[in-house]
C-alpha cells in the first residue's frame, strides 16, 4: 500500500490538507495573544490597571493551554481520518484504533510502517506532547508554556509536511 495524493487540485484527506488545518489553527491562537496583548488597560485607576494586567496574562496562559491540549488530540483525531482515508484509497478498510497495541504515537508509526512511509522526526515533540498531556489528565498539573504550545504546533506542522513529501499521486 502507498500514501496516495488525489488527482489536483482536490488534496482533501492528505498531508497538505492537514498540514494547512494546522497553520490556520496555529494563526488563530497567533491573532488572540496578539489582541489579548494590544488590549489597553486602564491607567486611570492602579487597581483596574494592576487587575487588567494580571486578568490578560492569566488569559493568555488559559489560551495557551487549552490551545496546546487540543492542537495534541487534534493530531490524534486527524492522523485517524487520514489513515483511514489511505486505507480507502488502497482498497481496503479503515484500521480500528483500539485493536493496534501502544500508545497513539505507536499506533501512527505502525499505520506508516503499513505504507512503507517513515516517521518524520518531529513525531519525538509529539509523543512528548502526549506523556505531559495524558499526564496532566491524570496525575498532574501540568502548565504549557508558550514555547511548549509553539513547540508542538511546529512538530504537528513538520510531521504533516513530512507526510505529504511521502505521499505518491496515483490516477
Amino acid at each position: 500500500m502507498k500514501l496516495v495524493k488525489p488527482s489536483h487540485p482536490d488534496h482533501t484527506g492528505t498531508g497538505l490538507y492537514y498540514s494547512t488545518r494546522a497553520a490556520h489553527r496555529k494563526t488563530a491562537i497567533d491573532l488572540v495573544i496578539a489582541a489579548l496583548g494590544d488590549l489597553p488597560s486602564d491607567p486611570s485607576s492602579q487597581f483596574l490597571h494592576e487587575i487588567g494586567e494580571a486578568m490578560r496574562e492569566w488569559t493568555i496562559e488559559a489560551v495557551i493551554q487549552g490551545a496546546w491540549v487540543r492542537e495534541y488530540h487534534k493530531w490524534e483525531t486527524d492522523t485517524k481520518s487520514y489513515f483511514g482515508v489511505m486505507h480507502g484509497r488502497n482498497g481496503g478498510t479503515a484500521p480500528k484504533w483500539g485493536k493496534i497495541d501502544g500508545s497513539h504515537v505507536e499506533k501512527v508509526k505502525k499505520q506508516l510502517a503499513v505504507f512503507s512511509a517513515t516517521a518524520p522526526a518531529s513525531i519525538a515533540v509529539i509523543e512528548e506532547a502526549r506523556c505531559r498531556v495524558n499526564g496532566m489528565k491524570h496525575e498532574d498539573s501540568y502548565l504549557a508554556s508558550q514555547s511548549d504550545y509553539e513547540s508542538l504546533a511546529a512538530a504537528v506542522d513538520q510531521f504533516w509536511q513530512a507526510i505529504n513529501d511521502q505521499e505518491q499521486f496515483c490516477p
